[in-house]
């Protein structure tokens, strides 16, 4: 993972250099799909609904958004998201496809009826329940703050105050800072990669954006970045589906079994590894200040 998103930012940057720098690179939007076929169940069924009449499920995606779905250098989407479904899928006899596309597209091609459910380190929240319904919590995540390491007055939320700050465009740190925090600027990315590398290049102050995707990119440029715990309550992943939908329990179910038997544990290994789940509540490569000073600061900047 390290030596991909190195790779990927190096590559990036040269294509900064030579075709002008650009707000976002949204220019070359990803069209990849990744397809894996499910088992199917002893008579060949799919078991449940049958997804748009052909045991399929179409799972919209924006990799990304490492480690959780990201374009591998097989050039399919890969990713904890991804590894989380197809396993859902082999459980409930579908075929599995994942569609690429921007992040605040996910829930309006859901509506529209051209995906069938949303993986994407989606977070819970109060709006996007009033669209959308949405599965068991799979994942605790929080939001995290990258700065250049000669930047580290900047640890927490309310230290963006008067702050250039760069997020994923749609993204709950988007959300999180034009509500919360009276920033000078908000620039926003259609990648999180973006983002970081317009911090590389002076071009702001600060990232906000998801812990574990924070730590990996950090992991991969750690000569130059760190980053901080930005002292937001945690947030809970899921998978999302149109309101009504079937399929909520049924994920649920395969989801639970998951944890019971191991599985998601395998799973979860093989990406956060190096992170209990302890340290990804809260890690930074230099001291933060308590969880009750940060949030107080926090609140100071409202």
């Amino acid at each position: 993972m390290k030596k991909f998103l190195k790779v990927l930012l190096a590559l990036s940057t040269a294509c900064m250099i030579f075709a002008g720098c650009t707000d976002s690179g949204s220019e070359n939007e990803q069209n990849t799909e990744a397809t894996t076929q499910a088992t199917s169940n002893e008579n060949g069924q799919a078991d449940g609904t049958d997804i748009n009449g052909s045991g399929k499920l179409i799972v919209g995606t924006n990799p990304e958004f490492p480690p959780f779905e990201y374009v591998g250098d097989s050039g399919e989407i890969e990713g904890f998201d991804v590894e989380l479904m197809n396993e859902v899928g082999k459980r409930l006899g579908y075929e599995v496809e994942f569609k690429s596309m921007e992040f605040k597209s996910l829930i309006g091609a859901m509506e529209a009826g051209s995906i069938d459910a949303v993986a994407a380190g989606m977070s819970i929240t109060k709006e996007r329940k009033l669209a959308v319904d949405f599965s068991d919590t799979y994942f605790n995540a929080s939001q995290y703050i990258i700065v250049n390491k000669e930047n580290q007055d900047i640890k927490k939320a309310a230290d963006l105050t008067g702050k250039i700050v760069g997020v994923q465009e749609g993204t709950t740190g988007d959300v999180y800072l034009t509500e919360n925090v009276k920033t000078q600027n908000i620039k926003r990315f259609k990648k999180g990669i973006d983002a970081v590398l317009d911090l590389k290049n002076g071009g702001c102050d600060a990232v906000f954006i998801d812990a574990q995707v924070a730590m990996d990119f950090v992991a991969a440029n750690e000569d130059q970045l760190v980053c901080f715990s930005g002292g937001i309550d945690s947030e809970e992943y899921a998978v999302a589906f149109p309101k009504g939908s079937e399929l909520v329990s049924k994920v649920n179910e395969a989801i639970a079994e998951m944890r019971a038997d191991g599985t998601y544990k395998t799973i979860y290994d093989k990406y956060f590894e190096e992170q209990s789940d302890d340290e990804t509540e809260d890690i930074s490569l230099e001291e933060n200040t308590s969880d009750e000073e940060s949030k107080e600061d926090v609140k100071k900047a409202e």
